[in-house]
Protein backbone atom coordinates (compact mmCIF):
# COMPACT_ATOMS: atom_id res chain seq x y z
CA UNK A 1 0.00 0.00 0.00
CA UNK A 2 1.29 3.44 -0.92
CA UNK A 3 0.49 6.61 1.05
CA UNK A 4 1.04 10.07 -0.38
CA UNK A 5 0.81 12.95 2.08
CA UNK A 6 1.56 16.55 1.34
CA UNK A 7 0.44 20.13 1.24
CA UNK A 8 0.09 23.04 -1.12
CA UNK A 9 0.40 26.63 0.10
CA UNK A 10 -1.70 29.31 -1.57
CA UNK A 11 -2.73 32.81 -0.56
CA UNK A 12 -5.24 32.72 2.31
CA UNK A 13 -8.00 34.35 0.26
CA UNK A 14 -7.45 31.83 -2.59
CA UNK A 15 -7.72 28.60 -0.62
CA UNK A 16 -11.46 28.02 -1.30
CA UNK A 17 -10.95 28.68 -5.04
CA UNK A 18 -8.04 26.22 -5.09
CA UNK A 19 -10.08 23.52 -3.36
CA UNK A 20 -12.98 24.08 -5.76
CA UNK A 21 -10.65 23.84 -8.76
CA UNK A 22 -9.33 20.46 -7.52
CA UNK A 23 -12.75 18.84 -7.01
CA UNK A 24 -13.01 17.48 -10.60
CA UNK A 25 -9.46 16.09 -10.41
CA UNK A 26 -10.24 14.32 -7.13
CA UNK A 27 -13.48 12.86 -8.51
CA UNK A 28 -11.69 11.55 -11.61
CA UNK A 29 -8.71 10.18 -9.68
CA UNK A 30 -11.00 8.17 -7.37
CA UNK A 31 -12.14 6.20 -10.45
CA UNK A 32 -8.58 5.23 -11.44
CA UNK A 33 -7.33 1.70 -10.92
CA UNK A 34 -5.78 1.19 -7.51
CA UNK A 35 -6.91 4.49 -5.98
CA UNK A 36 -8.35 3.87 -2.52
CA UNK A 37 -8.39 7.45 -1.18
CA UNK A 38 -7.72 10.83 -2.77
CA UNK A 39 -8.62 14.02 -0.94
CA UNK A 40 -7.77 17.69 -0.79
CA UNK A 41 -8.72 19.42 2.47
CA UNK A 42 -8.23 22.77 4.15
CA UNK A 43 -5.64 22.82 6.94
CA UNK A 44 -7.10 23.84 10.30
CA UNK A 45 -3.94 25.60 11.49
CA UNK A 46 -2.44 27.31 8.43
CA UNK A 47 -4.99 29.54 6.69
CA UNK A 48 -3.43 29.24 3.22
CA UNK A 49 -2.56 25.55 3.28
CA UNK A 50 -4.35 22.70 1.49
CA UNK A 51 -3.57 19.13 2.52
CA UNK A 52 -3.43 16.25 0.05
CA UNK A 53 -3.88 12.64 1.12
CA UNK A 54 -3.70 9.70 -1.29
CA UNK A 55 -3.88 5.96 -0.69
CA UNK A 56 -2.95 3.56 -3.50
CA UNK A 57 -2.91 -0.23 -3.76
CA UNK A 58 0.55 -0.28 -5.37
CA UNK A 59 3.40 1.90 -6.59
CA UNK A 60 2.54 0.88 -10.17
CA UNK A 61 -0.96 2.35 -9.72
CA UNK A 62 0.51 5.61 -8.38
CA UNK A 63 2.99 5.80 -11.28
CA UNK A 64 0.14 5.29 -13.77
CA UNK A 65 -1.79 8.12 -12.08
CA UNK A 66 1.22 10.45 -12.24
CA UNK A 67 1.76 9.60 -15.91
CA UNK A 68 -1.89 10.46 -16.59
CA UNK A 69 -1.49 13.81 -14.81
CA UNK A 70 1.68 14.64 -16.76
CA UNK A 71 0.09 13.69 -20.09
CA UNK A 72 -3.00 15.85 -19.48
CA UNK A 73 -3.20 19.49 -20.45
CA UNK A 74 -1.80 21.90 -17.85
CA UNK A 75 -4.18 22.64 -14.99
CA UNK A 76 -5.95 25.95 -15.63
CA UNK A 77 -6.11 26.65 -11.92
CA UNK A 78 -6.96 30.28 -11.21
CA UNK A 79 -4.82 30.13 -8.09
CA UNK A 80 -1.05 30.57 -7.85
CA UNK A 81 0.74 27.92 -5.79
CA UNK A 82 3.26 29.51 -3.43
CA UNK A 83 4.90 26.27 -2.23
CA UNK A 84 4.23 22.56 -2.11
CA UNK A 85 5.66 19.45 -0.51
CA UNK A 86 4.67 15.81 -0.98
CA UNK A 87 6.00 12.61 0.54
CA UNK A 88 5.44 9.03 -0.58
CA UNK A 89 5.42 6.16 1.91
CA UNK A 90 5.19 2.42 1.45
CA UNK A 91 3.04 0.98 4.23
CA UNK A 92 1.85 -2.38 5.44
CA UNK A 93 -1.65 -2.20 6.84
CA UNK A 94 -2.13 -3.80 10.22
CA UNK A 95 -5.40 -4.54 11.93
CA UNK A 96 -6.43 -1.88 14.39
CA UNK A 97 -6.18 -3.23 17.92
CA UNK A 98 -9.50 -3.58 19.66
CA UNK A 99 -9.25 -1.83 23.05
CA UNK A 100 -12.07 -4.00 24.38
CA UNK A 101 -10.04 -7.16 24.00
CA UNK A 102 -7.55 -8.22 26.59
CA UNK A 103 -4.00 -7.62 25.32
CA UNK A 104 -2.75 -10.54 27.42
CA UNK A 105 -5.01 -13.07 25.72
CA UNK A 106 -4.78 -13.09 21.93
CA UNK A 107 -7.96 -14.29 20.28
CA UNK A 108 -7.65 -17.47 18.25
CA UNK A 109 -9.59 -17.76 15.02
CA UNK A 110 -13.20 -18.54 15.80
CA UNK A 111 -12.75 -18.02 19.55
CA UNK A 112 -14.95 -15.62 21.45
CA UNK A 113 -13.37 -12.29 22.26
CA UNK A 114 -12.81 -11.62 25.94
CA UNK A 115 -13.65 -8.07 27.00
CA UNK A 116 -11.42 -6.22 29.42
CA UNK A 117 -12.60 -5.92 33.00
CA UNK A 118 -13.93 -2.48 33.82
CA UNK A 119 -11.52 -0.39 35.80
CA UNK A 120 -12.82 1.38 38.88
CA UNK A 121 -13.27 5.09 38.43
CA UNK A 122 -10.39 7.21 39.72
CA UNK A 123 -11.25 9.37 42.65
CA UNK A 124 -10.08 12.92 42.89
CA UNK A 125 -8.00 13.72 45.95
CA UNK A 126 -9.96 15.43 48.68
CA UNK A 127 -9.38 19.11 49.15
CA UNK A 128 -8.95 20.34 52.67
CA UNK A 129 -10.60 23.49 53.86
CA UNK A 130 -8.28 26.40 54.43
CA UNK A 131 -5.94 28.52 52.41
CA UNK A 132 -3.58 25.64 51.52
CA UNK A 133 0.20 25.59 51.60
CA UNK A 134 2.25 28.72 51.29
CA UNK A 135 3.56 29.58 47.83
CA UNK A 136 6.63 27.54 47.00
CA UNK A 137 5.86 24.94 49.69
CA UNK A 138 5.84 21.35 48.54
CA UNK A 139 3.84 19.34 51.03
CA UNK A 140 5.05 18.30 54.46
CA UNK A 141 8.40 19.58 55.77
CA UNK A 142 11.31 17.12 55.57
CA UNK A 143 11.70 14.75 58.51
CA UNK A 144 14.53 15.45 60.88
CA UNK A 145 16.86 12.64 61.72
CA UNK A 146 17.79 12.19 65.32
Amino acid sequence: MIVVAGHVDVAEQDRRAYLDSKAPQAAHTLTETGCLEYAFSADDVHAGRVRLFELWESMADLRAHLATLRAAAPDPSPVAVLASEFRVFEATPTPRPNPRLSPAAPVAAGAAARPLARRPARRRPRRCAGPGPAPGHRGAPPRRRS
